[in-house]
């Protein structure tokens, strides 16, 4: 349950902007469950800004991410 703040970047194809969160106001993240080298968290504040111009999408969302060995 804990929050913690945390960079993104994201591309969804090869040739569109990147989005990513400014290091001024890095996304916050609840941290859901951590279990077996995985972890499970949701985005519970904070945008994204396009390397294009200088727009700002809000974003919200859950994910779950597995450690590499």
């Amino acid at each position: 349950g804990q929050t913690v703040p945390a960079q993104m970047y994201y591309k969804s194809t090869a040739t569109s902007p990147t989005l990513y969160s400014p290091l001024d106001a890095p996304l916050q993240l609840r941290i859901l469950a951590v279990d077996q080298g995985q972890v499970t968290a949701e985005i519970v504040g904070g945008a994204l800004a396009s390397s294009a111009d200088a727009t700002t999408t809000q974003i919200v969302g859950k994910f779950t991410a597995v450690e590499s060995k």
